[in-house]
């Protein structure tokens, strides 16, 4: 991270998921097919209606990201662009993590399994102010609890999961899309079921 303040944002249009049952070991997991559509039509984090449709903000520290960070809250707003509401996600540095703000909101319970996702979401590749630089991580993903190191039914999908100045070995900007199968914290390894990426930018364009 630099030492100069920079604020980015990324914004997701529209999200729709029409799941064919639940997460296993659910005890609702038989209860049949379902759907979600949200065009996230709030007026703050604090409105009610988010929780009532299933969303959790995320607050407070804890990973993954920089160590010592805040999971702030006020950074998700929704804000109107090219005429409807979208969902806004702001992050910001100072260059210290006791001075980097993180975003994420999700559905936390597990009630989603096979079926079809669809969200239109806008990327950014340059902070709105400040320098630029830092590896920034913008995501639209699912996933489930690690019970255990290698946990057998551990999932996750990572949709899109956008570096606009690299990472993980590219020099970016690249796009990483990756079905996880298991892994082990502490010393790390992964198993992938499979992965793909692309090395482009998507800024400004739905993905």
């Amino acid at each position: 991270m630099s030492n100069t303040g920079k604020f980015r944002s990324a914004a997701i249009a529209a999200l729709s998921v029409a799941a064919l049952g639940l997460a296993p070991g659910d005890a609702a997991g038989a209860a049949g097919c379902g759907a979600l559509f949200d065009d996230f039509h709030y007026t703050s984090y604090t409105d009610g209606l988010l929780s009532q449709h299933g969303w959790q903000v995320r607050s407070g520290a804890g990973g993954p990201g920089v160590g010592g960070a805040r999971w702030a809250p006020e950074g998700i707003t929704f804000p109107t662009s090219g005429g409807d509401k979208v969902l806004q996600l702001a992050s910001a540095t100072d260059g210290t993590p006791a001075g980097t703000t993180q975003t994420e909101i999700m559905q936390p319970e597990r009630r989603f399994f096979e079926g079809t996702y669809a969200a239109r979401i806008r990327f950014s590749d340059a902070p709105v102010s400040g320098p630029d630089g830092d590896r920034i991580n913008q995501t639209f993903f699912t996933i489930s609890p690690l019970r255990y190191d290698n946990d057998p039914i551990y999932s996750e999908l990572d949709f899109s999961e956008y570096l606009p100045n690299g990472g993980w070995g590219e020099a970016g900007p690249v796009n990483f899309q990756t079905s996880w199968h298991t892994y082990t914290p502490d010393p790390w390894y992964a198993r992938t079921r499979a992965a793909a990426s692309a090395a482009a930018s998507t800024a400004g364009t739905p993905s």
